[in-house]
Order: C-alpha cells, then structure tokens, then sequence
C-alpha cells in the first residue's frame, strides 16, 4: 500500500500545472461537503450528498485529463513492443524520459525494448534509472536481470533475479535465475530453478532453453520434436541478436544442439 501511495505521489509530481490546482481545489471543497452531510443539519445533507457526486465526476475528469498523455503512450509503446517494433517503442519512450515524464513502467519498458536492440550498456543505465525510481519494485529488476544475463554478467544476473523473486516476481522469472546460475557454473542450483520456471510457462522458446540446459545437466532426456519445432525460430533469433556477447555465444551452441538433435 505504501509503495502505491509513494508511485502515486510521484506521478502527481509530473501532472501539469492547472491539473495541479484542479486537484487541490477539489479536495479543499471535499471536507465542508463531507463534514456536512456527515454532520450537518438535515436539510443541508441532501445537497451536501450531491455537491459531493458532483465533485468527485469532476476529479474523475481531472485524474483522466492529467494522465491522458501518459496512459496513452505507455499503451501504445506497449503495443510496438509487443508487436516486435522494437524501435519506434524506444522513440515513443525516449521523448517521454527527455522531457522527465517517464515513469517506473515507461523506464522499464524502454530498457527492455533497448535490450531487445541489443543496445545493451543503454538498456542496463535505463533499467537502473527506473530500479531507482521504484527500488522495491520487481518489475525493473527483472529487466535488469535479464541484460546482465545478455551481457555475460551471469553472477550479478543471479544476484539481480533473486531479488526481484523475493519482491514478487512471477515464477517464470525462475528460468532466468536457472539460466544465470547455470552460465555462471552453478549447476545444481540452476537445474532447481529451471525446473521450477519450467511449471510456470508455456512459451514455446523460453522452454526449450530451459530443456537443452537440463538435458546439459544431464537431469533431463531433452526436448521433443514438437518443443523443437514451435521454439526453434525464437532461440534462433536470440542467438543472432546477441551475436557478439558471451551470452550469445552460449545460445548458439544451444542452437547447435537443438538443430543436431533435430537431425537424429
């Protein structure tokens, strides 16, 4: 409750000034209204009561106008993510942070989308500018988990997974957390995290990566042909983006195996 009041307040912060002083008026009119049809004489209750409908309509409209710029952009830098338009996500998401209305969500979305560009120093500043915004939040955290793990830095990728694990993250985040302790040599610890991330999810890409580390580890006979076939173009795809990394390198050998076994 606490971390929600905080991200509220800051969120006023960014609110522009007329919206501002809509708010505080609205509330300063809020207690005689509320006070009157609390306490007030009978026949003053009735209009209090609708003096008091009337102005909340009106703070809805205030909120709704004030955040209309953000909400928007946050939706629709969303969408081109999701879409794999990687880089007009970041255009939409840089204007907000250079003009200082980027908030937790937009900053984390921003440094995963640099990350997906495989601009990751960029995405590693961002993610951390937004881990300083919310530093008990999970959400940045585990983009930030993840480019360490696309840079190589496999032990403070685990570090990093295992907090934002113990400030709630979703359960997936156990495949990254295996996939760090793994690269980082700690094999016994990645097999209990990646069997663990591997109840968690239905992706196609994340489970074959989770299956060929397993199969590695020799605590698991491999993935089958239909997990080869959906996962395949997804680990293909990661392997190539992070071409010139450590991490990279370990995808392609990865790619390697699953391309072998595909053969057999």
């Amino acid at each position: 409750m606490i971390h929600i009041l905080i991200e509220f307040w800051r969120g006023l912060q960014r609110w522009e000034g007329p919206a501002r002083l809509s708010l505080k008026l609205g509330l300063l009119a809020l207690i005689p209204l509320l006070l009157l049809w609390l306490a007030g004489p009978e026949s003053l209750r009735r209009p209090a009561l609708a003096g008091l409908c009337g102005l909340g309509l009106g703070l809805q409209m205030v909120f709704l106008w004030a955040w209309r710029g953000m909400l928007s952009d946050w939706t629709r830098a969303q969408r081109l993510y999701l879409d794999g338009d990687f880089e007009a996500a970041c255009d939409l998401l840089q204007s907000r942070r250079a003009a200082g209305r980027a908030d937790m969500r937009s900053l984390t979305l921003l440094g995963n989308a640099l990350r997906m560009r495989a601009l990751l120093e960029q995405s590693e500043t961002v993610l951390r500018e937004a881990q300083a915004a919310s530093p008990r939040h999970a959400f940045p955290l585990t983009g930030l988990g993840r480019t360490l793990l696309a840079r190589g830095r496999y032990a403070e990728a685990a570090d990093t997974f295992e907090t934002a694990i113990e400030r709630g993250a979703p359960e997936v985040v156990a495949l990254d957390l295996g996939e760090a302790h793994y690269h980082s040599g700690d094999v016994r610890s990645a097999v209990v995290h990646l069997q663990t991330g591997l109840d968690a999810t239905r992706d196609s890409g994340r489970r074959l990566i989770a299956e060929l580390l397993l199969q590695r580890a020799d605590a698991a006979a491999g993935p089958d042909e239909g997990l080869l076939q959906e996962g395949l173009p997804w680990l293909e795809a990661q392997a190539g983006r992070y071409a010139s990394t450590d991490y990279g390198r370990a995808l392609q050998s990865l790619l390697d195996t699953a391309l072998t076994a595909r053969k057999l």
